[in-house]
């Protein structure tokens, strides 16, 4: 069986990503996570379950967080990248496994993000999200170097091999179905 096809439980997912249990209970609450069955409550005693793109997220949201991101652009920021990875599913996490390809998440304070900039851009109050592919080429007007490069003055910013992070979040969620399956 394949991550991608599994449901899991909050169960699983609190120990995936190491958040506290009303950490997660705060996010359905805010509606910021969404449940499999698109429902923030399904009711008393009725298991929630999260498919595999959004346990990536959780996770990810949490990562960003861990380097300094706020939480409502990570928030922002994470639903923006979900509707791209269910969007072509497999293939931001193949960017790992490609020779000279990277896959890169950049989020800067948008104050210092170029407006004339906008392909692969999420807006997320005063963050920009910017989803990079990096074919390694130095010239690459679209690539990690021009990105970073278009960023006004020596500001900080966060950068997340997004390929990677991707394919490892789906080894441990594959590991994790392995482990429960007697």
């Amino acid at each position: 069986m394949n991550s991608k096809d599994t449901k899991f439980t909050s169960n699983q997912v609190l120990k995936m990503v190491g958040i506290p249990p009303q950490t997660l209970q705060n996010w359905l609450t805010l509606g910021v996570v969404d449940l499999e069955s698109g429902h923030t409550h399904p009711g008393r005693g009725k298991v929630r379950e999260y498919g595999a793109y959004e346990v990536a997220r959780i996770l990810c949201m949490k990562r960003l967080a861990d380097m300094g991101v706020p939480l409502k652009p990570a928030f922002k920021i994470t639903a923006g990248l979900l509707g791209l990875w269910k969007a072509a599913p497999g293939t931001h996490e193949g960017f790992a496994d490609e020779p000279g390809l990277r896959s890169w998440l950049l989020v800067v304070p948008a104050a210092v993000w170029p407006t004339t900039w906008r392909r692969g851009v999420i807006r997320a109050d005063d963050y920009v999200g910017v989803w990079v592919v990096d074919k390694g080429n130095p010239g690459d007007r679209f690539g990690l170097s021009a990105a970073l490069d278009a960023i006004k003055d020596d500001n900080a910013s966060v950068v997340l091999n997004l390929g990677k992070f991707l394919k490892e979040t789906f080894s441990r969620l594959d590991d994790a179905i392995g482990n429960s399956n007697p």
